[in-house]
């Protein structure tokens, strides 16, 4: 009777010890998790903000180009107007 107690308290303590390693395992699995996820979460902002430059940049190049192709214009408007007051008299 007590040996077959013995054993069974025995057998419940394995089954509690296995149970307890399977729990371990789990949760070093959900901190890889957690840690994967943090370091793509990283990746992904970081990739965000290089994006964000890029496309600050380029628009700031566009406006400069704009701004030149405006300048290059007036100069050109201002050089005929010059060019029609010089053929036509002031």
């Amino acid at each position: 009777m007590i040996c077959t107690i013995l054993l069974r308290i025995e057998r419940d303590a394995q089954l509690l010890a296995n149970r307890i390693a399977l729990l371990k395992q789990e949760e070093m699995k959900t901190w890889k998790k957690i840690d994967d996820t943090r370091k793509r979460t990283s990746e992904i902002v970081s990739l965000k903000n290089r994006n964000e430059e890029r496309i600050q940049k380029v628009g700031l190049q566009n406006t400069l180009t704009l701004v030149e192709n405006l300048r290059l214009l007036a100069a050109k408007r201002t050089a005929a107007l010059r060019f029609n007051l010089e053929l036509h008299g002031k």
